[in-house]
Order: C-alpha cells, then sequence, then structure tokens
C-alpha cells in the first residue's frame, strides 16, 4: 500500500516533470495542501502584475490582507479579459487546500504559482495534479 506522502511526492515530481518539460501548456489541474496555513499567515504575496494566481492564493492564506475570495466556490482569476485559472480553496484543520484549474497558454503563470507555493514555510501535500 503506498501512503499518502509517497503519492504527494510522485504527484510532485510528476507536475515538476511537466512543467519543465512544457506538457502543461495545454492547461493543467493541481490540487494541493498546505499543512500550516498559520505558519504562512505572513507569507509573500506577489504582486499581481507578477501572478494573479499566486497573488489572489497568498492573500487567502495572509492575515494581513483582506480576500475577496469565498471558499469552496472556483473563482474565475481573468487577465486582458481572458480566463487565466480558476481558483478554489477550502480552510481545513490547520492548512488550506488549494485548487488551481489552469488555462490553455498558461505555462509562466503556472511556474509563478508554483513558485509561490515553493516559498511558503512547512510542508505542501500534492494531492492532485493532471495536465490537459
Amino acid at each position: 500500500m503506498t501512503s499518502f506522502s509517497q503519492n504527494s511526492e510522485q504527484i510532485k515530481k510528476k507536475f515538476l516533470s511537466d512543467l519543465q518539460s512544457g506538457d502543461v501548456e495545454d492547461g493543467c489541474k493541481i490540487v494541493v495542501y498546505v499543512v500550516n496555513a498559520a505558519a504562512n499567515a505572513a507569507c509573500y504575496v506577489p504582486d499581481p502584475t507578477i501572478s494573479k494566481v499566486a497573488c489572489l492564493a497568498a492573500q487567502v492564506m495572509n492575515v494581513g490582507m483582506v480576500s475577496e475570495l469565498d471558499p469552496n466556490i472556483p473563482h474565475p482569476v481573468t487577465s486582458a479579459g481572458e480566463v487565466v485559472c480558476r481558483l478554489t480553496y477550502a480552510s481545513t484543520n490547520a492548512g488550506i487546500t488549494y485548487t488551481f484549474e489552469f488555462a490553455k497558454n498558461k505555462a509562466d503563470e503556472i511556474q509563478k504559482t508554483w513558485n509561490w507555493l515553493n516559498s511558503l514555510d512547512g510542508a505542501i501535500q500534492f494531492m492532485y495534479y493532471m495536465s490537459n
């Protein structure tokens, strides 16, 4: 039987491989669980001109920010009138689960969102990943 953490590492490895090779260019869906939201209560909030998706995700976690997003509802993140990603989050126990559903041709936004996730303190569990 494979443990959740082993599955998480396999999912993460597949995601990073696809990100490096450009296989996310047709879009992808990523579900991650940030295990310790309290440790990230003052997390870095990227400027929306750098990454709209990472900015909105960070606003949910950073206690110094006001998030306009409601939990458990997919929120379309748009740029120049086109959907970049659908972002959903849910607070669970001590952490936050994020679902990122990226549109086609958004590899740069996916990379910048990954950079933000990778900057967080504590563990991040990859629960699901699929490229389109």
